[in-house]
């Protein structure tokens, strides 16, 4: 079994929060307004302290990808192949990783527009995903929830 994400560790805390609400947020740096993903302590700009958290446009572009076609995890074997993604955010100088959901896994391409959407996991977290934009979202006018 995978440990699943901590929904109440401090760093990331507000980061579920968002999820929770069908938002993507990342961390800002209160002293000189630098962005930055993952979270971190001390911001790399300044080594300030103090964060906050923005939202994020939840759109991008694949900026990388590599697709999972064995997993040597338990918990994932019925999910092969699938893909993870490097996106890089619509507006904000910062790239995510996260899944990707296609149905065609082999043909992605740089560049291609992304959105995210937000699952249910068995955990209790809400995760990001990322779906091209030409893929139909079920005739939703948001983001969809469907359990992972």
């Amino acid at each position: 079994m995978v440990n699943p994400p901590n929904r109440h560790d401090p760093e990331l805390e507000p980061f579920w929060d968002g999820t929770e609400k069908d938002e993507l947020r990342v961390q800002r740096c209160s002293a000189c307004g630098a962005v930055r993903w993952p979270p971190r302590p001390a911001c790399f700009r300044c080594g300030g302290l103090e964060v906050g958290w923005v939202p994020a446009a939840g759109c991008g572009e694949l900026y990388s990808w590599t697709v999972v076609a064995r997993s040597t995890l338990p918990d994932f074997a019925d999910q092969v192949p699938y893909v993870v993604g490097v996106v890089a955010l619509e507006g904000l100088p910062v790239r995510v990783i996260g899944r990707v959901e296609t149905d065609d896994p082999w043909g992605l391409q740089v560049g291609i527009p992304v959105t995210v959407a937000f699952r249910d996991h068995a955990s209790g977290v809400r995760l990001p995903v990322w779906l091209p934009r030409a893929r139909p979202v079920g005739g939703a006018t948001g983001p969809e929830r469907r359990a992972m």
